[in-house]
């Protein structure tokens, strides 16, 4: 079509251009009009022939010339007209192909486009099944969550339950076993007896040791005739043949109270050379601890704290969180000296109404056993000994090493602390009576004060153990240094125990029935 219309517009323009040379030729007026030719434009080119007859114009009489030479011009203008044709007619056979082309590939687009949409059309089919699988999936995901929910809140319950039970459980164990340490006495008084070679005469009888018990209540004083002299009855007394752990086992519960948040005092009293040190702490040197394990031969001291940090453990899995401070004490003519501090200097205390503190003490933060040992042993090598006819190194000093225990229970939201001493004092000996110790001024001196403390120190222990004493009765913790230390763990609700050790040997009789009689005093009040 649009071909046919250029070849229309193209007749058009040779008509127009056919009737300006008319005008040129022969003027306006001689030219007669071609009927229908101008106003017709649309019409055929053998409609213009009819109308314009055999030689395609109407001539005027006179105008033969004008005539031939349009008709001249005519026949050009149609080679013209032909030649436009033709080239037409191949445009449009082009045209033709190339629509052809346009619509195969609009076939071809249309194909495509619809192999799309029904690729379109199943892409939404499985996003949909997917999204109704994906609600499926996100409401059993939240069906699961609320069944988790309620199950975690039920076991939340439960737990809290569990918590508030075991608190309670907890609580009733330690009211029980401090009404248990109550009844057993809250000041108890162990006897040990230091082994002797088997060639020395023993002054010492166990009247109700029978068979392998390795622990009876009485021990009898015999004369060098097999006499009896006195007997003594104590909570336990340990023969020559008890093992230090033996001896830990009896003293495992006051451990335990000191857990509990109570003071705890554990003491060794005797004559020089008896064993307290021994007792208390185990052999000198680097026997205690061996390939991180205690010896057979550690004293309460290190069997106490391996005690602790293991009872610590069992606790920390439960929630409770726990600090152990340890510090060293010397206290030396009534002087005191922190045994952990290098510069060994004099330290002062600070009292309050029911309280002492000692003014500058270092404590250090325990994290093991095998630190702990440390620390002893620093602290051991700057007390003060000398040399008697009773012992090469004798103590002449009051030691005390003190573990304070921080706890922290997170169920009750409570906090309490609690305080093991352990003291190991000095030797009982009696300077002018017995001529222990040698005229030395120095030394004489030291007994004299080292007396004076364990004096105060028994008149101590007889008041808190005398049930039928007013607890208003005026308790001279002033008259000692040693005792003002010890003044919150010497309360009456506090628990002490007193191993007095014996030397059975008969040239230590009269020093041994000295340290019995001291000793049985409280225990006979308690």
């Amino acid at each position: 079509m649009q071909k046919y219309e250029n070849t229309q517009s193209r007749e058009l323009n040779f008509t127009e251009i056919l009737f300006k040379e008319l005008r040129k030729t022969m003027g306006e007026s001689s030219v007669l009009l071609l009927p229908d030719i101008y106003s017709k434009v649309n019409g055929s080119k053998a409609k213009v022939d009819n109308e314009m007859g055999q030689d395609g114009v109407v001539c005027v009489a006179g105008s033969k010339k004008v005539a031939e030479s349009i008709h001249m011009r005519k026949e050009g203008k149609e080679c013209l007209v032909e030649t436009g044709i033709g080239e037409v007619s191949i445009q449009n056979t082009k045209l033709i192909k190339e629509i052809e082309s346009l619509k195969k590939q609009r076939a071809s687009l249309y194909k495509e486009l619809e192999e799309f949409k029904e690729k379109l059309r199943r892409s939404n089919e499985e996003y949909k099944q997917k999204c109704d699988s994906s609600k499926l999936k996100a409401q059993h995901s939240a069906n699961l969550q609320n069944q988790l929910n309620f199950e975690r809140e039920k076991t939340n319950e439960a737990t809290t339950l569990l918590t508030k039970q075991l608190e309670m459980y907890e609580e009733q164990r330690r009211q029980m076993h401090k009404h248990i340490q109550q009844l057993k006495g809250n000041i108890r008084v162990f006897c040990r007896v230091k082994p002797i070679a088997q060639s020395k005469a023993t002054s010492v009888a166990f009247p109700e040791l029978i068979g392998g018990d390795s622990a009876c209540k009485a021990l009898t004083m015999v004369s060098i005739g097999k006499e009896q002299v006195a007997s003594y009855l104590f909570d336990c007394v340990f023969p020559p043949s008890c093992s230090q752990k033996e001896v830990f086992e009896e003293v495992a519960p006051f451990l335990q109270s000191s857990l509990d948040g109570e003071n705890v005092c554990i003491f060794a009293y005797g004559q020089t050379g008896s064993g307290k040190t021994y007792t208390m702490e185990g052999p000198s040197g680097d026997e205690l601890f061996v390939k991180g394990k205690l010896t057979d031969t550690s004293g309460v001291l290190p069997r106490a704290v391996h005690y602790i940090f293991t009872e610590i453990k069992r606790l920390e899995e439960k929630g409770y969180t726990f600090k152990v401070l340890f510090s060293a004490i010397e206290v030396y003519n009534e002087d005191i000296r922190d045994m952990l501090n290098e510069y060994d200097k004099t330290l002062s205390l600070i009292s309050s109404k029911d309280s002492t503190e000692i003014k500058g003490l270092i404590e250090k933060e325990a994290t093991n056993l095998e630190h702990v040992i440390t620390l002893m042993k620093a602290a051991a090598k700057s007390r003060r000994t000398a040399k008697t006819s009773m012992n090469e190194r004798s103590s002449r000093s009051h030691s005390i090493y003190r573990v304070r225990i921080l706890v922290d229970n997170p169920h009750s939201l409570k906090k309490f602390a609690g305080m093991l001493n352990i003291i190991d004092l000095a030797g009982s000996e009696r300077a002018a009576k017995d001529g222990i110790i040698s005229k030395d001024e120095t030394l004489l001196r030291e007994a004299r004060f080292i007396n004076q403390s364990l004096t105060t120190l028994g008149r101590i222990l007889t008041i808190l153990t005398d049930r039928k004493s007013s607890r208003k009765a005026s308790i001279p913790y002033r008259e000692s240094k040693l005792t003002r230390i010890l003044q919150n763990s010497l309360q009456f609700e506090s628990k002490t125990l007193m191993f007095v050790n014996i030397c059975p040997s008969v040239e230590n009789m009269q020093q041994s029935k000295e340290s019995l009689r001291f000793a049985s005093t409280a225990s006979l009040v308690c």
